[in-house]
């Protein structure tokens, strides 16, 4: 099995950096708004 890769660690992988870059997208306009105000 060595070699193969396993496609529910990929996806798990894959949706916690979807999710990550979802939250830093977010503090991003959070900190625009900031600075408007």
């Amino acid at each position: 099995m060595e070699g193969v890769e396993n496609p529910i660690a990929n996806s798990r992988k894959a949706e916690a950096e979807h999710i990550s870059s979802f939250f830093l997208k977010k503090n991003d306009n959070l900190r625009q708004h900031e600075v408007v105000l």
